[in-house]
């Protein structure tokens, strides 16, 4: 028996090609991750604490860990996982 092949449906005009539930959540996150690592790393800079810097690095990271996250659920054509 001959294998099915999958059917793709094309996105509609201005309707994004992957189907994200939570897009506004996930924007948030990256958002105050990203601002708070910004206020946190920049504070630990003028302050020269070692801890603040640390921390601020974390949150940066944070960011670019769900900014990745986002960039492969697009490429790969699946919502997120809910």
């Amino acid at each position: 028996m001959p294998r099915k092949k999958p059917v793709l449906k094309a996105p509609q005009p201005g309707q994004s090609p992957v189907l994200l539930t939570r897009k506004t959540d996930i924007f948030k996150m990256m958002s105050w991750s990203y601002l708070s690592g910004i206020t946190i790393f920049s504070t630990g800079i003028l302050t020269t604490e070692l801890i603040l810097i640390k921390l601020g690095a974390v949150f940066l990271l944070l960011t670019a860990i769900i900014y990745n996250w986002k960039v492969i659920y697009y490429i790969s054509g699946q919502p997120p996982a809910t």
